[in-house]
């Protein structure tokens, strides 16, 4: 997803390069590696990512 937003932000203009980026950031939001990452955290641990 980031990279896929990086390539079309150079066809595009700044307004939808940014609402792009916005969705592709809510989608990651709920993403098992997220809480992973939230979780590990405030565990002070690190986290375990698993592609997910």
């Amino acid at each position: 997803r980031i990279k896929h937003s990086l390539y079309a932000s150079f066809e595009t203009d700044l307004e939808t390069a940014l609402e792009s980026e916005a969705a592709g950031q809510t989608f990651c939001g709920y993403t098992r590696d997220h809480k992973e990452g939230v979780t590990a955290f405030f565990e002070k641990r690190e986290a375990k990512f698993t592609g997910g």
